[in-house]
């Protein structure tokens, strides 16, 4: 619910995010104001004239659906996070990426940065982090 620049970031590689003037500080807890997103909202790549994608769907503890695009011609993109429960009590989080443009030069970029994303985002969940508190936001 809270990804996003200037909200609780990515949880990937901030510093190389920041390489390109994305302005991303990642969040080690849940940040209780940015929890609610809806339909409509902006997730932000980067600062105001970035990339960012609008919220097409929510359902509450299952999934967020994000999709973006410039145009008709370049197609949107989608970026959907499922939350599937197991038989044994976890959650497995399910992530999907779908790129109508640019897909040549983002594609393995995305990829490593969406492994680190799931990887940070699982050891937010698991409180692997600990009580740290240099949130930037």
């Amino acid at each position: 619910m809270q990804i996003g620049q200037g909200r609780g970031g990515f949880y990937s590689y901030d510093w190389l995010e920041n390489l390109i003037g994305c302005d991303i500080h990642s969040s080690t807890r849940i940040i209780k104001d940015f929890q609610r997103l809806k339909i409509g909202d902006f997730v932000r790549l980067g600062p105001e004239g970035y990339p960012f994608y609008n919220v097409a769907d929510i359902e509450p503890n299952e999934a967020i659906v994000l999709y973006g695009g410039i145009d008709r011609q370049t197609g949107i993109n989608t970026w959907v996070f499922s939350m599937v429960p197991l038989v044994d009590g976890s959650t497995r989080l399910i992530v999907r990426t779908r790129y109508a443009f640019w897909r040549v030069i983002t594609e393995m970029a995305h990829f490593v940065m969406e492994r680190k994303m799931i990887s940070g985002i699982k050891q937010r969940a698991e409180g692997i982090l600990g009580p740290q508190s240099h949130d930037i936001v």
